[in-house]
């Protein structure tokens, strides 16, 4: 029976011209849609591990000077872009997982919480190691419109408008007087001479700081208060 099978089997793939597939190509289509599982699943736990770094990092000091709501302030804290990468990333790592020699016998709930359970354990440990603040560092430097689409307390130490200026002392200058290059690469020239109770051991070259004040023209800044940035 098996080989009239068989033979029916050889003559229909004669009779449509088809050539039967060599097995390495199965396997190689298995190893692939595994790999990719595998690298969606890293990739999530780096979105955890920015996730994670963007809450720890939230500077609520911030929000009293810009005058934001606590609502505002929320809104503006939970980083959408990661949240949605996250969301994709779990449903590339469903499809592959669905498209592997047994991924039929799984259910998309049972996929979807071993991956978020997998990226989260992942996004600790990449968090502890600082890899997530490393990776936010260098998009916020080198990655177009990044600055736009996220919320980071360097960003809310951005405005000098505002009265919120913050990044790394460059140069003292005097005992009343340093510069600065802020978070966005532009720099400033700091006047102290206002400070109240001032701690000079913060005002040394290379320490970063966020200074509270008033933006007097485009380079110069003319603080009121100053602190040592410790996120």
């Amino acid at each position: 029976m098996d080989k009239d099978i068989s033979k029916g089997v050889i003559r229909e793939m004669k009779k449509r011209d088809l050539t039967p597939r060599p097995r390495w190509q199965f396997l190689l289509k298995r190893w692939v849609f595994w790999l990719l599982a595998i690298i969606s699943t890293i990739l999530g736990g780096l979105a955890i591990a920015i996730i994670i770094l963007v809450f720890i990092d939230h500077d609520v000091s911030a929000r009293v000077y810009l005058e934001q709501s606590a609502f505002e302030d929320i809104l503006l804290t939970i980083p959408y872009l990661w949240l949605m990468a996250l969301a994709v990333l779990i449903g590339v790592t469903k499809y592959a997982v669905r498209h592997t020699k047994f991924g039929y016998r799984y259910t998309t709930a049972r996929i979807v919480g071993a991956v978020l359970v997998g990226s989260m354990l992942l996004g600790i440990v990449l968090n502890a190691m600082d890899i997530g603040g490393r990776v936010q560092d260098f998009l916020v430097e080198t990655a177009p419109y990044y600055n736009e689409l996220t919320h980071t307390s360097k960003d809310a130490w951005s405005h000098p408008e505002k009265g919120l200026l913050g990044g790394t002392i460059t140069t003292v200058v005097s005992s009343e007087e340093f510069e600065l290059i802020d978070f966005r690469k532009k720099s400033w020239r700091v006047d102290t001479s206002e400070v109240e109770d001032m701690d000079d051991s913060i005002i040394q070259q290379g320490a970063m700081v966020k200074i509270v004040g008033t933006k007097k023209d485009s380079s110069l800044f003319r603080a009121r208060q100053i602190f040592l940035w410790n996120n």
